[in-house]
Formats: structure tokens, C-alpha cells, sequence
């Protein structure tokens, strides 16, 4: 199960990463701009989080950190960051209120990959 976890974060690390690039927000001599938005809110904000969040989260919890409390506060720290880098990030592209609600709706996608990773991890530690 441990190959199977490994294999799970290679490949969602590899396709947040070219995720990133390729979507990463362009408004100069841009097009279409309404594209740009829909695949930012699809494809690069979920992305972001899992790589930002989910699995720095992961390997800084199982490599460094040995206390379960600090790998919560960890997670929690590093969650956060991910958010207001993001609003900071699109600043003068959203209002308020629609920064507020598109990251906290794509978060999920880091907070589900999260729990995911922690799942196969504790099913591979129990099959073991």
C-alpha cells in the first residue's frame, strides 16, 4: 500500500505543477479572458492547494514533525498561507466577495486531497 501512496503523490504532484504553469493567470494581450477565468477556477486554484497545501502538508508532517499537534498546527499554518497568498495574489482582478468565495470553494479540492493522502497512508499502515 506504501507504492501505492507514493505513486498518488507523484502524480498529482507532477499534474499540480504543470497545472500551474500552464493555467497561471494571464490578462496581458489575453483574448479571452472569460476562458482565462473558467480555467483559473477549475484547473489552477484547485491545483494550487493541493500543491501548496495538501502535499507540502503531507511530506513537511511525515518528514520532519513527530508530534500530532504540531502537524495539525502545521497543516492549519500552511492552509492558511496558501489562502491569503492566493488573495493577495488576485487582488485587483476580484471584489472582496468573490475572492472570498472562489478560493474558499476551491480549497476544497486541496482539503479533500488531503484527506486522501491521510487515508491511504493509515490504510497502508494498517494493511501492514
Amino acid at each position: 500500500m506504501k507504492s501505492v501512496l507514493k505513486v498518488w503523490i507523484i502524480i498529482t504532484f507532477l499534474i499540480s505543477i504543470f497545472s500551474i504553469a500552464i493555467f497561471w493567470p494571464r490578462y496581458v494581450d489575453n483574448e479571452f479572458p472569460l476562458f482565462s477565468d473558467i480555467m483559473m477556477i477549475l484547473v489552477f486554484l484547485p491545483s494550487f492547494f493541493i500543491l501548496f497545501f495538501s502535499i507540502f502538508s503531507f511530506i513537511i508532517n511525515q518528514w520532519f514533525i513527530k508530534k500530532t499537534g504540531l502537524k495539525l498546527c502545521t497543516s492549519a499554518v500552511l492552509y492558511s498561507m496558501s489562502y491569503y497568498s492566493l488573495y493577495v495574489i488576485f487582488d485587483d482582478i476580484w471584489s472582496v466577495n468573490m475572492r472570498f468565495m472562489l478560493i474558499s470553494l476551491t480549497s476544497l479540492a486541496g482539503l479533500i486531497h488531503y484527506m486522501i493522502t491521510y487515508g491511504l497512508m493509515f490504510k497502508g499502515i494498517k494493511n501492514s
